[in-house]
């Protein structure tokens, strides 16, 4: 499986094996810092996440930062400081009780349309009144009709997306 991201890439092995270059700038590689590696590298803790739910077969989405399993566990990195894979329990929540018809990436921002037609805006900072990172979401839109999208759009520059309904 292989992620091409703007400036960074992702490539997971038949056997669990994940291997990441490029920029770097918030963390996009999941490696806990923010240097650039121009070679590809071993990422540990992506690998032991994707062993914890049960391998490379298990991954339903993988973007920008985002890896989201078939069972519906999520887990995000690489912006404001969230430089490790961190576990997303509201994302998770909302994959569960609504599905996804399609997710991608825009300005900072993981969209979410649901199988329901709902459209929600995700993000995760660090708060450092508590000193860890805090989710935020909100549905930003119902959509009608049906509506067909890939599966992931990604972008790290302006994405338009025409909804035929």
């Amino acid at each position: 499986m292989i992620g091409k991201f703007a400036k960074h890439n992702t490539l997971i092995t038949q056997n669990n094996k994940v291997y990441v270059w490029g920029a770097n700038y918030y963390g996009q590689l999941g490696l806990i810092n923010t240097t650039k590696i121009y070679t590809p590298t071993e990422n540990t803790y992506l690998e032991q996440i994707i062993q914890q739910n049960g391998g490379v077969e298990n991954i339903s989405m993988i973007t920008f930062g985002y890896i989201i399993f078939n069972n519906n566990k999520v887990y995000r990195w690489g912006t404001y400081e969230i430089y490790k894979p961190t576990e997303a329990p509201q994302l998770e929540e909302l994959i569960s009780q609504k599905g996804i018809k399609g997710i991608w990436i825009n300005s900072g921002y993981l969209f979410i349309l649901t199988n329901t037609n709902e459209l929600y805006r995700y993000t995760m900072h660090y708060d450092y009144s508590i000193h860890a990172p805090r989710e935020y979401i909100e549905q930003v839109a119902v959509l009608p009709g049906t509506i067909k999208l890939p599966k992931i759009i990604d972008s790290t520059t302006t994405t338009t997306i025409n909804f035929v309904l």
